[in-house]
Protein backbone atom coordinates (compact mmCIF):
# COMPACT_ATOMS: atom_id res chain seq x y z
CA UNK A 1 0.00 0.00 0.00
CA UNK A 2 1.03 3.46 -0.97
CA UNK A 3 2.14 6.35 1.96
CA UNK A 4 -0.50 8.61 1.92
CA UNK A 5 2.15 10.92 3.58
CA UNK A 6 4.57 11.40 0.63
CA UNK A 7 1.84 12.52 -1.88
CA UNK A 8 0.22 15.11 0.94
CA UNK A 9 3.90 16.43 1.59
CA UNK A 10 4.10 16.81 -2.32
CA UNK A 11 0.65 18.59 -2.18
CA UNK A 12 1.15 21.41 0.24
CA UNK A 13 4.41 22.78 -1.72
CA UNK A 14 2.11 22.46 -5.27
CA UNK A 15 -0.94 23.97 -4.27
CA UNK A 16 1.12 27.07 -2.63
CA UNK A 17 3.31 27.49 -6.27
CA UNK A 18 0.09 27.49 -8.04
CA UNK A 19 -1.40 30.07 -5.73
CA UNK A 20 1.24 32.46 -5.80
CA UNK A 21 1.24 31.77 -9.89
CA UNK A 22 -2.02 32.62 -9.74
CA UNK A 23 -1.69 36.00 -7.69
CA UNK A 24 0.95 37.22 -9.41
CA UNK A 25 -0.17 36.83 -12.66
CA UNK A 26 -3.41 38.44 -11.68
CA UNK A 27 -1.92 41.64 -10.10
CA UNK A 28 -0.03 41.79 -13.67
CA UNK A 29 -2.89 41.66 -15.44
CA UNK A 30 -4.74 44.50 -13.44
CA UNK A 31 -1.91 46.78 -13.48
CA UNK A 32 -1.70 46.03 -17.61
CA UNK A 33 -5.23 46.97 -18.17
CA UNK A 34 -5.02 50.19 -16.10
CA UNK A 35 -5.94 49.19 -12.74
CA UNK A 36 -4.49 49.29 -9.22
CA UNK A 37 -2.24 46.16 -9.49
CA UNK A 38 -3.56 45.43 -6.16
CA UNK A 39 -6.89 44.90 -7.25
CA UNK A 40 -5.15 41.87 -8.07
CA UNK A 41 -4.62 40.26 -4.70
CA UNK A 42 -8.65 40.46 -4.39
CA UNK A 43 -8.73 37.06 -6.41
CA UNK A 44 -7.66 35.14 -2.86
CA UNK A 45 -11.23 36.20 -1.76
CA UNK A 46 -13.65 33.31 -3.40
CA UNK A 47 -16.97 35.88 -3.60
CA UNK A 48 -14.99 38.52 -4.68
CA UNK A 49 -12.57 37.14 -7.56
CA UNK A 50 -16.22 35.89 -9.63
CA UNK A 51 -16.90 40.15 -9.71
CA UNK A 52 -13.14 40.54 -10.34
CA UNK A 53 -12.99 38.37 -13.38
CA UNK A 54 -16.61 40.11 -14.39
CA UNK A 55 -15.14 43.02 -14.15
CA UNK A 56 -12.04 42.26 -15.98
CA UNK A 57 -14.24 40.80 -19.02
CA UNK A 58 -17.11 43.20 -19.16
CA UNK A 59 -15.78 47.18 -18.56
CA UNK A 60 -13.68 48.99 -20.82
CA UNK A 61 -10.02 49.12 -19.47
CA UNK A 62 -8.54 52.47 -18.56
CA UNK A 63 -5.26 51.64 -20.39
CA UNK A 64 -8.29 51.42 -23.42
CA UNK A 65 -9.13 54.42 -22.97
CA UNK A 66 -6.13 56.44 -22.44
CA UNK A 67 -4.89 55.10 -25.95
CA UNK A 68 -8.12 55.73 -27.67
CA UNK A 69 -7.60 59.25 -26.10
CA UNK A 70 -3.74 59.95 -26.79
CA UNK A 71 -4.48 58.42 -30.86
CA UNK A 72 -7.47 60.70 -31.30
CA UNK A 73 -5.08 63.69 -29.97
CA UNK A 74 -2.27 62.58 -32.04
CA UNK A 75 -4.51 62.40 -35.63
CA UNK A 76 -5.88 66.06 -34.82
CA UNK A 77 -2.19 67.72 -34.66
CA UNK A 78 -0.73 65.99 -38.25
Amino acid sequence: MMDMRGIEALGWPTISMILLLVVYFSIRIAGKAGYNPFLGLLILVPPVNLILVWLFALSEWPVLKDAEGTGSNSAQGE
